[in-house]
């Protein structure tokens, strides 16, 4: 038998090699006629410097933010302080109001002066300030005997019920005392 013919392989290629270019130099920026370059450092200054000041100007605003916070919260709690003192001294003052008023009512006044021995007058004398009106004599006279000799007629019930016009009328005119 004989052996069948084989077509050769062709070898491998080697892929081709590229041409060696020249290096370019780095591209820049070029400033318009008349204006100076600027180096790339002095740019990298000029823009750490502009970062590090916009950094300080944040940082303050943030600080005096802080500051004017805390100092409101200082006074709200001062005004808090103030108004549950207010309302204390209200209601201090309403307490001494009441016990004044009680202090001041008739009923007491009578009470105590019964404690210490007084009585009431027979006789009162009404004034009106201001005026020059003769005042007006409620209750009965001390001296009754006196009244009922002189033949003048005056109120002996003791009531208080009748109108001062009609106490001076029945006075007799009313006379200062």
């Amino acid at each position: 038998m004989t052996s069948p013919v084989r077509a050769p392989r062709p070898t491998p290629r080697r892929a081709p090699q590229p041409v060696a270019v020249p290096p370019r130099p780095h591209l820049r920026v070029v400033p318009p006629p008349g204006r100076p370059a600027l180096r790339p450092s002095a740019r990298r200054r000029r823009t750490g410097a502009v970062l590090g000041v916009a950094m300080v100007i944040v940082f303050g605003s943030l600080m005096a933010s802080a500051m004017l916070h805390g100092l409101l919260v200082s006074g709200q709690s001062d005004l808090d302080r103030m108004d549950a003192q207010i309302q204390e001294e209200r209601t201090s003052l309403a307490q001494e109001k009441l016990e004044l008023a009680n202090l001041q009512s008739p009923s007491r006044i009578a009470e105590e002066a019964e404690k210490l021995g007084m009585v009431p007058a027979e006789q009162q004398h009404w004034v009106t300030p201001g005026s020059t009106d003769d005042p007006i004599v409620t209750g009965t006279p001390t001296d009754a005997a006196d009244a009922d000799d002189s033949g003048t007629t005056t109120d002996t019930t003791g009531t208080g019920s009748s109108s001062p016009d009609e106490l001076a009328t029945a006075d007799g005119g009313g006379s200062a005392q």
